[in-house]
């Protein structure tokens, strides 16, 4: 299969208002907010970075850090199967390994390797729980979604197992070795395989963690054919089913793309050029900001305007700097 290549331009390079008739590259405007083209399925744009074009009548008085974003520029990447999040916006702590999954409290499971991940593997047809250790931070996290991997495939059927996972999470002042104390968030109830294994928006419960603990509760109806060598009595219980590899859960930080002056826009350049004026302020700029990503199906980048500085700037035009992937479709024929 030969895969075509060729580096953005014209129109399609510009991040546009596509809610705005006719479509302008001009994003100064009010309430509007540019974005990359919607890629296609066999359609991958390579993004390296983002020529931003400024004409204001005062550009220096926008120096000053504001308590609110002048600009935002936000990348919207699949960081989990059919969950859509920035990750210039979030820090992932993930739940797996050994180390993980063994330290927490175990009945009716066992961890061992499946296709190389350790996992959380049941003993046997039943019920099975699973608590994790006690994770504790050094300072209060808001944890924003949560994710996790099951060791199943596309021949598991729907009705071998049935899970719960929920998340625990203590807030500042709670007594961690209470768990009477936490709040309980459920993640999943009475989940099948095939349903989507993500939880976007933990609530309010999740704005200011200090401490997490996950529980994994299975019962399980039919056993999995595995392929199993052991060392020890004949009679030693058999194993069941492969259940939970890991968990992800996001932590919400500060947007590295986000900017609350003309100053911080400026330090996180990789280039700018301002230009000028024989009388006045200046009133030009040219910058490039470093922001790159590889945009798949139903991924995007995006830039607006602060909602508090509406009108700061006359004119205001992104345009990428990357390349353009494309695979032909493929030629379904019968010989």
């Amino acid at each position: 299969m030969i895969i075509d290549q060729a580096a953005l331009a014209g129109h399609s390079a510009y991040l546009v208002d596509f809610d705005a008739d006719p479509k302008e590259v001009n994003l100064a405007l009010p309430d509007r907010v540019g974005r990359t083209p919607e890629v296609y399925r066999g359609k991958v744009l390579e993004v390296s970075g983002i020529d931003l074009h400024i004409e204001g009548k005062d550009l220096p008085r926008l120096l000053r850090r504001s308590p609110r974003p002048l600009l935002t520029v936000e990348v919207t990447k699949e960081m989990f199967p059919s969950l859509y999040k920035d990750p210039y916006q979030h820090r992932v702590h993930t739940v797996g390994g050994y180390e993980d999954l063994e330290r927490g409290t175990l009945q009716g499971l066992r961890c061992l390797k499946v296709d190389g991940l350790a996992t959380l593997v049941s003993t046997g047809e039943g019920a099975s729980f699973w608590r994790s250790a006690t994770y504790r931070l050094p300072e209060a996290v808001h944890l924003d979604s949560a994710a996790w991997d099951l060791a199943t495939s596309k021949r598991t059927p729907d009705d071998g197992f049935q899970y719960s996972l929920k998340l625990r999470v203590w807030g500042p002042g709670q007594d961690v070795e209470d768990p009477d104390a936490g709040e309980v968030i459920s993640l999943i109830a009475s989940g099948k395989p095939s349903d989507r294994r993500l939880r976007d928006g933990l609530g309010t419960a999740a704005r200011k963690v200090m401490a997490y603990q996950l529980e994994l509760g299975a019962r399980v109806n039919h056993d999995a054919y595995l392929l199993e060598r052991h060392q020890g009595p004949r009679d030693a219980e058999s194993l069941g089913r492969p259940l939970l590899r890991s968990v992800s859960l996001l932590e919400r930080v500060e947007p590295t793309h986000s900017y609350h002056s003309l100053h911080e826009l400026l330090a996180g350049a990789e280039d700018y050029h301002l230009y000028q004026e024989p009388t006045g302020p200046p009133r030009r700029l040219d910058l490039r900001l470093g922001v790159s990503a590889s945009l798949a199906e139903g991924e995007s980048i995006s830039l607006r305007i602060g909602e508090h500085h509406q009108g700061v700037f006359d004119y205001l035009s992104a345009r990428l700097e990357g390349r353009v992937f494309l695979r032909p479709p493929v030629a379904d024929r019968r010989i």
